[in-house]
């Protein structure tokens, strides 16, 4: 059975389908339903008093390692802030920046850096002395700029919304909505492909179409962006109800319903020749970016909401990767006509409101270890579990999927979802509760979702020796290692080496309300884990 067969049915189970692979053409007949939104208006708050301080200014040419000595060490990054996790993340980057301003490079004499440090790290100082100018929580930085705007309802409008958890098996309003508008374009659509008239069609024999395409990060957004270009000549694409994809492929969703992609394959594969010629990690690309406006904003928007407006938040590998996506796949080839519509998944709406378009869904998994419901009353009490209870949850462990669509973020494990515009706020026995000042955080923003989507790495020991086995397969010795790590095979796909990326759990305090197959943990964990989706397939 394909891989891209199994991943496919996750979530045909709730939609009648026939599906299309960018490799192969895969039929299924299932039954399929979704969730709708909850707008209700809540009082907003007064204004956040601004935080009194001066800014420190830097020298106009920061950008030079001079720049990073010029500045007084004992002049602390940020502000003591109110969160634990900015105040974390601001230390780190004080440390950071501190040993990179240590390494003397004119010491080495000139003729010896030139020849062995690239220009790009002896410039390092003087970006990260920029960066701290502007990531600094005093009025008039970058920083606080991003955060107020965070709490205006004029820039961010889901924010004066309470969100609800919809439960149940139905399909969303809006996907409904959605769907009949959709089967006026794809019954012509066919029509033209089988080449005859479309009055002879009854809309009621018109099938379900997705179009979908498999993992592979880089190499499935740009051979995903071909093929989809093919079906899009052939007469194929129009005929779709669906895009659906898993890791770069839900990059590629992402691109075709921006400003970017314009709905336009062509337009797509114009963007990413014009922007995947450099890696991804080159620091002088992302690092320039990050320094300069208006990419600075547009980029690091959606971490200082998530540092500053999230206590628990962690600020990990997942957002790092997402960062750099976003600085590769996110602007525009002049850098300059950014599109704050393009970071949020939301914003996609706007592109399905007549029809004329797929529905796009993108995937992710969660791993659920159920380790607690396997101890003993004792063990509970105490904080430890036995080797016995730990094995029996090893044994027990299976993934969850999501999918996420401009209207809903959704788990079929869960019959329950919510409000693609509420996602990255906290949940309480089915409602959004609204922040300590009475504001609720904007909408996640997509460079960290496309993080979650393409992170491979975040998979189990036995993913990682699996990519490894047929290159170290020919060492001497290799035989008894090898079986070795096969015995442990039930060990290893429970140990994943770099921490998911984590959403606020929605599902926190619905025991009773959700299917009882559902793991206790759902009920009690803060946040939900997520990962690549190609983990499972």
């Amino acid at each position: 059975m394909p891989k891209a067969y199994i991943w496919l049915t996750r979530w045909t189970c709730r939609r009648t389908l026939i599906s299309l692979t960018t490799s192969a053409i895969i039929l299924k007949a299932t039954t399929k339903t979704l969730q709708n939104d909850s707008h209700s208006d809540v009082q907003w708050p007064k204004t956040r008093p601004v935080i009194q301080g001066q800014k420190i200014k830097n020298d106009e040419n920061s950008t030079n390692a001079s720049c990073a000595n010029s500045r007084d060490e004992d002049v602390s990054l940020f502000e003591d802030e109110d969160s634990a996790v900015w105040a974390t993340f601001s230390s780190r980057f004080a440390m950071a920046r501190s040993s990179i301003s240590a390494i003397q490079w004119s010491s080495l004499g000139d003729k010896i850096t030139d020849k062995i440090i690239p220009e790009w790290a002896q410039q390092l100082p003087g970006y990260i002395a920029k960066m701290q100018d502007e990531m600094e929580m005093k009025p008039g930085s970058l920083a606080d700029e991003i955060w107020q705007e965070a709490q205006d309802p004029n820039v961010h409008p889901e924010i004066r919304s309470k969100a609800k958890v919809r439960i149940g098996k139905d399909l969303c309003i809006e996907e409904l909505a959605f769907i009949q508008k959709r089967k006026r374009y794809t019954t012509q659509a066919l029509a033209r492909y089988l080449d005859i008239a479309e009055d002879e069609i009854d809309p009621q024999d018109v099938p379900t179409i997705a179009v979908c395409g498999s993992g592979g990060g880089l190499r499935a957004l740009v051979s995903g962006a071909a093929s989809y270009l093919s079906a899009q000549e052939a007469g194929l694409f129009q005929c779709a109800t669906y895009t659906a994809g898993v890791s770069g492929s839900c990059w590629l969703q992402t691109l075709y319903n921006s400003t970017l992609g314009g709905r336009s394959h062509d337009k797509v594969i114009g963007h990413l020749k014009h922007r995947i010629g450099t890696h991804i990690a080159y620091p002088p690309s992302f690092l320039d970016l990050l320094t300069r406006a208006p990419t600075n904003k547009f980029i690091l928007s959606g971490t200082v909401e998530k540092l500053k407006g999230e206590p628990k938040a962690n600020f990990g590998l997942v957002d790092v990767y997402g960062l750099l996506l976003s600085t590769r796949l996110l602007i525009p080839k002049d850098e300059l006509s950014v599109n704050d519509s393009d970071l949020k998944m939301s914003e996609q709406r706007q592109y399905l409101e007549q029809g004329a378009n797929p529905l796009p869904i993108y995937a992710a998994v969660r791993h659920e270890i159920p380790l607690e419901e396997q101890q003993t009353e004792r063990e509970k009490t105490e904080g430890k579990a036995s080797e016995t209870a730990k094995e029996r949850a090893k044994q027990e462990a299976w993934f969850q999927w999501f999918e996420f669509t401009p209207y809903e973020i959704w788990c079929e494990e869960f019959d329950a979802g919510i409000p693609s515009w509420s996602v990255g706020r906290h949940f309480k026995d089915g409602t959004s509760i609204p922040r300590g000042n009475g504001f609720d955080l904007p909408e996640l923003r997509i460079p960290f979702l496309m993080g979650i989507w393409g992170s491979a790495f975040c998979a189990t020991l036995a993913h990682y020796y699996k990519e490894i086995r047929p290159v170290v397969k020919g060492l001497a010795g290799f035989g008894g290692i090898d079986q070795m790590l096969e015995e442990k095979n039930d060990e290893l796909v429970k140990v994943h080496p770099v921490d998911p990326g984590a959403i606020p759990n929605f599902a926190l305090g619905l025991e009773g309300q959700l299917p009882a197959t559902c793991p206790k943990s759902i009920f009690s964990n803060d946040y939900l884990e997520l990962m690549d989706a190609v983990s499972d397939v």
